[in-house]
């Protein structure tokens, strides 16, 4: 069957990568249960091989997987942000997993970039008015929503005509929830 979505493969490197950029290697991941789900699974795989391609290791104690909800990813966050041994930066597998982790991280007293940089994955609608504004990897809705009706408009006018899967480009999209890694937490 055709397939039309995001290489989502390619939003958990741009992620990471960026939060490379920033000098972060205390790095924590909150990704979403992937059985069944090929994207979170396709960003997870990436996200980890790209960190691990860099020389960072993501301690078992801060790889989570947290279920859609900003609840539970407040309370992971917490969970993260409660020791003096903590993480510099969060990924987070979508931007809801990442709302409750900037909540968490409010709750935990911390600010967002200057104690922890937070990352999102898909732009949803108010990544860039939450406070503050997230960084995140968009995932194309709107093309993917075109690419699905034309896919579907020509196998119905013209049964095997259609294309077998398509993937649109997801983009870095740098907001104010990361920031470079500060010198005081750079060996904490």
């Amino acid at each position: 069957y055709p397939c039309i979505g995001a290489d989502n493969h390619m939003a958990g490197t741009l992620i990471a990568e960026h939060v490379l950029s920033l000098g972060h290697r205390r790095i924590a991941c909150m990704l979403p249960p992937v059985t069944g789900n090929d994207r979170a699974n396709a960003r997870r795989d990436a996200v980890m091989r790209t960190l691990k391609a860099a020389g960072v290791s993501v301690r078992p104690e801060w790889q989570r997987t947290t279920v859609y909800s900003i609840s539970a990813s407040k309370r992971d966050a917490i969970d993260l942000l409660r020791s003096q041994d903590r993480p510099t930066a969060i990924i987070c597998g979508n931007d809801i997993l990442a709302t409750g982790a900037i909540y968490g991280a409010a709750a935990a007293g911390l600010s967002v970039p200057d104690d922890i940089s937070i990352t999102g994955i898909g732009d949803f609608k108010g990544a860039a008015v939450i406070e503050p504004p997230l960084t995140t990897v968009r995932i194309p809705a709107k093309r993917i929503g075109r690419e699905t009706g034309r896919v579907l408009t020509a196998s119905i006018i013209a049964p095997g005509s259609e294309n077998v899967g398509f993937h649109c480009k997801p983009a870095l999209i740098i907001r104010t929830s990361t920031g470079a890694i500060r010198a005081s937490n750079a060996s904490s």
